[in-house]
């Protein structure tokens, strides 16, 4: 028997059918929630393995068989989202390979030419 190698087929039936489960699954909990967005994933594993079988002869031949396993997931999204910003202006150096932030008004003239004597050096 020869089979669609498609979605459409009769041999994904049961992962298709599944998905549209978590489809109406998602679309009903986004109404009830009162959310704007979801997704729905079909994940198809496909495994082709080498089997030597042999035929009615005795003869061994190799035969490509296939394996195929699913996973259907859903997610619904309840987007939070929040601001800020830090207040400090801060310098950004590079002390012996190393980043690090600084106060802007911690350098002086003298810890500059001290910095690079450490091997610091300003970005």
């Amino acid at each position: 028997m020869k089979h669609d190698l498609s979605l459409r087929g009769e041999i994904f039936n049961d992962a298709v059918e599944l998905f549209d489960l978590k489809l109406h699954d998602v679309l009903n909990s986004l109404l009830r929630q009162g959310l704007s967005a979801g997704s729905v994933t079909l994940k198809l594993n496909v495994e082709l393995w080498t089997v030597g079988e042999q035929d009615e002869d005795g003869v061994y031949h190799d035969t490509n068989k296939t394996h195929f396993d699913y996973n259907v997931s859903s997610a619904v999204t309840q987007k939070s989202k929040s601001n800020g910003e830090v207040a400090d202006m801060l310098k950004l150096r590079v002390v012996d390979g190393q980043l690090e932030l600084r106060d802007l008004d911690e350098n002086t003239i003298f810890d500059l030419v001290e910095g690079e004597k450490d091997g610091a050096r300003s970005c």
